[in-house]
Formats: structure tokens, sequence, C-alpha cells
């Protein structure tokens, strides 16, 4: 158990670094766990939240010729940047994982690609000399947050984009709500002294927030909430919440007593054909570099 996990579940404070250690962890355990649930999960059109993020590249107006995945994990969002553009494209994607990055490298693409093993905090790379920046479901993780805009604003080009999704408002129907407040219940009888640690910069959960974390260094803001959903047996669904933060940390015993009560929800959810709706929301921002 890592330093961070041990302290939310005797309740005591976390801090900036155990939370990034914490992430270290969870994606060296679990390589490749983003796209486990969403990209299987679509919306009114048929489109994974990879998909919407990609095709802002297909549609843009300005042309681009480099672009930069933040937090690229196992360069799924990159895959999807591959197949989406006509033009050739040279990819770099950061992240602070060696095992997300070892993925990475495995994959075959058309265009030209780099990975390197970054903070998003403090890049390598040039002043501007990207034409966009993208970031599937991690800036909102990132801790400290204003580091973070500075180095976009400094390696993006000016008039260039970025756009990030990140999590939504919290569903309303399908199996996720069930899950959070099972989880709550859980933790409440097995940790009662369990206190959700540090994960990130709040403001960025509201658009009042976001816009203050990224005015005046971006204009343009621009922000759209959607959802995608999709039907899973129940067997599926543990597979779909094992790697989840704080059920991830979670002590073997809990764990596994934890995937047990879980089954037992999503048997008690399952329709007539055996499955069960799964619903997320997310949240898609755009901003142009000043």
């Amino acid at each position: 158990m890592t330093q961070f996990a041990d302290k939310v579940f005797r309740g005591e404070p976390t801090n900036q670094q155990e939370w990034v250690d914490y992430l270290k962890y969870a994606h060296e355990v679990a390589p490749g766990m983003t796209p486990n649930p969403y990209d299987r999960t679509f919306d009114e059109n048929g489109e994974s939240s990879y998909k919407v993020l990609a095709d802002l590249l297909r549609n843009s107006e300005i042309p681009i010729h480099r672009a930069l995945d933040l937090a690229c994990g196992d360069a799924h969002l990159m895959m999807y940047l591959d197949r989406a553009l006509t033009q050739p494209i040279e990819m770099v994607g950061v992240d602070m994982s060696e095992h997300e990055l070892k993925l990475a490298r495995e994959k075959k693409f058309r265009n030209k690609v780099d990975f390197r093993l970054e903070m998003a905090q403090s890049l390598s790379f040039e002043s501007q000399s990207f034409d966009v920046a993208l970031s599937h479901m991690a800036f909102m993780l990132m801790t400290p947050i204003e580091p973070v805009v500075q180095e976009l604003h400094r390696v993006l080009k000016p008039g260039a984009t970025f756009s990030t999704i990140t999590d939504g408002p919290q569903p309303t129907k399908g199996f996720y709500p069930v899950y959070r407040e099972l989880r709550r219940r859980f933790m409440t009888e097995k940790f009662p002294n369990f206190r959700a640690g540090l994960t990130g910069d709040e403001r960025l959960s509201t658009e009042a927030g976001i816009k203050e974390v990224l005015q005046p260094l971006f204009s343009n803001i621009q922000i759209r909430d959607f959802s995608v959903n999709e039907k899973f047996p129940v067997d599926q669904m543990w597979p779909l919440f094992k790697d989840y933060y704080y059920v991830s940390a979670m002590p073997e015993k809990e764990r596994d007593e934890f995937a047990r009560l879980l089954t037992e929800a999503a048997q008690a959810e399952a329709a007539n054909d055996g499955k069960v709706l799964v619903e997320f929301t997310f949240r898609l921002m755009s901003c142009r570099r000043t």
C-alpha cells in the first residue's frame, strides 16, 4: 500500500507528492487502465470520449503539424489521432508512468511519434513548438495546476488550442450512482476514519473554477458537458470498476469483498437481458493560447 492510500484509510491529510506517487503506483499495477471503461461507452452519435477529442483536430480550421498529448498514458488517444488525420502530423506524448509509456511504444503508428517520461509541470520542449495540446481524463488530476497551465502556454504557439476531457457532473442514471453509493457505504463501514485525499485542483470541477485557472493565459474558453453509456454483462462490471482510484488502493481482503458486493449489486440492477446500463459524464473544454 502506498503512503497516500495508507493515509486516506487512516483519515490523515495527504500532500501533492503522495498523490503523484500513488498515481504512478496505480498505473504500474494496471497500465492501460483508463481506456478500459472510457473507450467502451459511447455518446448519442456512437462516439467514445477519445473520438470526440480526436475529432477536434480533424475539424480544426488551423493547420496542425505537431500535437502534444499531455499525460498520454498508453497512447490510446494518439491512436485515434493517427487514424483521424489525413495530413502528416508529428505527435508527442508525455507521461509520468514508465509502465504506460512501455505500452505506448509498442503500438504502431502511421505518423511520426515521440514519447517522453516527463511531468506536465516541467516540459522539456522548446517554447512555441506545438500547434495543439490535448489531454484525456488527466488534467483534473494534476497538482499543482498553475505550472501546468504555464507550461502549456509556453510550448504552444500563439493562437494554438488546448483541449481536454475531464469528469463532468455526476451521472444520475445507470449503475454509476449505485457504484458510488456502494463505495461510500463500504468505506464508512470498513474504514470509519476514511478521508478523501488531495487528488487534484478542486477548481477544475466547476466552469467558474476552470476559467479562473486558465485566464489570463488562455482565452475563448468553451465548455460542453456530454454523456456516454453502454450496457455490460454482470460479469464485466467488476473489471470495469476495479482500477478506479480508492478501489484499487484498498487492501486485498477488503477489495475482494467489495468486488463481491459490487457484482451482487450489478445482478440486482440487471435488465431482462442480463446487462447493466453504465453511464459516464464528461466535460469537454477548449481554449486558445493568448
